[in-house]
């Protein structure tokens, strides 16, 4: 299935390309010639590359048909269902689903529960480099004004 991700956030780089590079080499789920292959690609489509950045090892998704599931394989997408469209990595794999519900509506009380657990400050920060963010007001931000439920999709063997 394809997984698609954005390149940009309110006009600022995420870098999740990079990050999601960097977190398959680190958990040994592509091999160093195949990063260097996707490396090329993306270098070639025009894109430039940041190294050294926190891995991003899972996303976010609402998922409200219940598609995404353990076992499915990922296609890791920019561009989807446009004429850039590039698949950057090779394609993974599903190998955990946890279900994540993120409360953030008017700032009034943010939390973040997993599999209907609480998640501490850190816990949360965690997360927050985890999915790709540089800061936990950026994941903040992005879930702003919206009581959020939907699936953790895991792609390596973390868990919270």
């Amino acid at each position: 299935m394809n997984l698609g991700f954005s390149t940009k956030f309110k006009g600022k780089e995420t870098w999740f390309v990079d990050k999601i590079l960097e977190g398959l080499v680190e958990f040994d789920l592509i091999s160093v010639s195949e990063y260097n292959h996707y490396y090329d690609l993306y270098l070639e489509k025009g894109y430039s590359f940041h190294f050294g950045l926190d891995s991003k090892i899972h996303t976010i998704r609402k998922d409200e048909k219940n598609r995404w599931k353990v076992g499915n394989k990922i296609h890791f997408i920019i561009n989807n269902r446009t004429k850039n469209r590039l698949q950057f990595a090779p394609v993974g794999q599903v190998k955990r689903i946890q279900l994540i519900e993120i409360g953030n509506i008017f700032n009034d009380r943010k939390y973040v529960k997993i599999d209907d657990v609480e998640l501490s400050d850190q816990q949360i920060e965690t997360l927050a480099k985890n999915d790709g963010f540089f800061t936990v007001d950026e994941f903040w931000d992005f879930f702003l004004m919206e009581d959020f439920s939907g699936k953790l999709i895991h792609w390596t063997n973390y868990k919270y």
